[in-house]
């Protein structure tokens, strides 16, 4: 199924928006967009499919590599972010092949020698990619900008013997069920980062003394050689003012 003009590349802008790749982002959207302009394409063989997507992936693990080594796990989300680009090469030769599909087991190395000739369209999953990993930046247009690209996607593939305003009331229902979701997901997600640092103070912190504790903060050249405490600080909550209190600064 072929998405409707200038969706592939308003998703990609959105994309580029969200992740901060705006300028990689308008180049791949002429790319692909151009391709409505242009009749020639080129026949590409099932073999020549197998070699991009294996460059794809070769492309992806370096990636990984990459980021693991020079960066740390935190930065796996960067990783995320790149990924409409790393598989690009294989969106545009698909875009602009004869056939305009690409054969199933040309993604799967397993699937390689069998005779399954299935051939699928990668664009729509390639649009849901573009979506996803604009999800790593934390913006309340994020969920404004996916909404718009889903209903405008829906739109075109409506089913023509129902009214537009059932399927406007459809999607605002669907629009708004997805943001109380996401809303209850987030709070769940607070509560139970609550739960586990609660088990693990609970678990490994329980012989911690708040009324009495040493520390060297301050101290540029010898250490304090009495430990008396000249000073408390009358609060309800001992232990919290406790855990705000370092003694590593990296």
């Amino acid at each position: 199924m072929t998405p409707p003009p200038f969706l592939l590349g308003s998703t990609l802008l959105f994309w580029g928006w969200q992740s901060h790749l705006l300028l990689f982002a308008v180049a791949m959207a002429l790319i692909l967009e151009s391709a409505r302009l242009f009749e020639w394409r080129w026949a590409f063989s099932d073999k020549d499919f197998n070699r991009v997507t294996d460059f794809t992936s070769l492309s992806l693990f370096i990636a990984a590599i990459y980021v693991l080594v020079l960066h740390s796990l935190r930065d796996w989300m960067t990783l995320l972010s790149w990924l409409p680009l790393l598989f690009f090469l294989l969106i545009v030769t698909q875009t602009y092949s004869t056939q305009g599909t690409i054969k199933l087991s040309s993604l799967f190395l397993s699937l390689r020698r069998s005779k399954n000739k299935q051939r699928i369209n990668l664009i729509y999953p390639y649009m849901l990619l573009c979506l996803l990993s604009g999800s790593v930046s934390n913006d309340i247009w994020f969920f404004i900008g996916i909404s718009l690209l889903i209903a405008w996607a829906l739109w075109t593939i409506r089913p023509k013997r129902y009214s537009m305003t059932i399927f406007g009331l459809l999607l605002a229902i669907a629009v708004t069920l997805g943001y109380l979701g996401q809303m209850g997901i987030y709070h769940l997600r607070a509560q139970v980062d609550e739960i586990i640092l609660n088990w693990l103070e609970d678990r490994f912190g329980a012989d911690r003394d708040p009324y009495r504790q040493n520390t060297a903060i301050g101290d540029i050249r010898q250490l304090k050689l009495s430990d008396k405490i000249i000073l408390r600080v009358d609060t309800p909550h001992p232990i919290q003012l406790r855990e705000a209190s370092y003694n590593i600064y990296q």
